[in-house]
């Protein structure tokens, strides 16, 4: 199922809000923020690869923090999946939240 996301699906849901399932019963709502595509690595490195990497960037609630982990994460249209969200600091009055994708 992850393999058919791509940063197509992600770019039109920016400034969308997402759901992180926390245990035990916490969500956390997360808006994406950014859809951005990694491109770090040589042209020919890159033409032998099905994808493209991508990265994602969402801020959520300033005064919670989720701590390194796979998680469950939902969107109305494109359903729940276990994602792996890395904390990556506060930035604009937020906690962000980078998730990515190789």
């Amino acid at each position: 199922m992850l393999e058919n996301l791509t940063l197509a699906t992600f770019s039109p849901l920016v400034g969308e809000t997402f759901r992180l399932h926390v245990p035990p019963a916490h969500v956390l709502d997360l808006v994406l923020v950014e859809a951005t595509p990694i491109v770090a690595e040589s042209p020919a490195h890159a033409a032998n690869r099905r994808k493209t990497p991508f990265t994602l960037i969402f801020n959520g609630p300033p005064h919670v923090v989720a701590s390194q982990h796979m998680y469950p994460i939902e969107h109305e249209t494109l359903g729940r999946y276990e994602l792996f969200v890395v904390p990556i600091g506060p930035k604009h009055g937020a906690m962000q939240y980078q998730v990515i994708f190789t």
